[in-house]
């Protein structure tokens, strides 16, 4: 009886987050498309098929802006007081639950776990296949990303982030050493696009 009712209350939280899909990207929840199957496949076991770069750089085959943040595991708790709050107050802005993976400490210097272990708090908003986001799409990704770097959180290097939200040079011990790595390395900034230009030397690359 117990189990029946937990299951009974994840479907419930699925058609939730289905139902906030489908106003979100005009689709119709039963169209087939490939977002609703990454949320209706936790009310049934399926796989998911994509093309290869998709499946890498999203892990799923589907349109999305997507940001993943590591905070220190000491401040896990609050954090997660801190989302489940801003989600009280924001229904229905995400559509999909904050996804957790927790990580040991790691050699790598630009890592956020650099410092020691960390939490993952990774979420997203779908956009449609057209490439159009809800309106408060980035605003949202922007607001989760700045309440996370409230404690001392540092961002996955290979999703979405807003680097002027976060203290890379507070937080990453080795960030001066890896910069001085790059100016020997790469006197010319040759290897460097225009971003990570600015990411760590704040002079963005001039257009060609």
């Amino acid at each position: 009886m117990e189990l029946n009712s937990v299951a009974e209350n994840m479907n419930e939280t699925v058609s939730e987050y289905v139902d906030s899909l489908s106003r979100d990207t005009k689709s119709k929840a039963d169209s087939g498309e490939p977002q609703f199957e990454t949320l209706t496949r936790f009310r049934k076991l399926n796989h998911q098929i994509g093309w290869s770069e998709q499946i890498m750089t999203k892990g799923i085959p589907v349109p999305q802006i997507n940001c993943e943040i590591a905070v220190p595991l000491r401040n896990f708790e609050a954090a997660t007081q801190a989302l489940w709050e801003w989600d009280r107050k924001h229904p229905g802005r995400l559509h999909y639950p904050f996804i957790y993976r927790v990580t040991g400490q790691s050699k790598a210097w630009l890592s956020p776990s650099h410092r020691g272990p960390v939490c993952w708090i990774g979420f997203l908003v779908y956009i449609s296949q057209a490439g159009v986001a809800r309106q408060d799409g980035l605003d949202t990704m922007r607001e989760l990303q700045q309440l996370l770097a409230g404690f001392d959180g540092l961002p996955h290097w290979g999703k979405c982030f807003s680097p002027s939200l976060f203290d890379f040079n507070a937080h990453i011990a080795r960030w001066k050493d890896f910069k001085i790595l790059l100016a020997r390395y790469d006197p010319h900034k040759k290897f460097l696009s225009g971003f990570c230009e600015n990411l760590f030397f704040g002079i963005p690359k001039a257009k060609l």
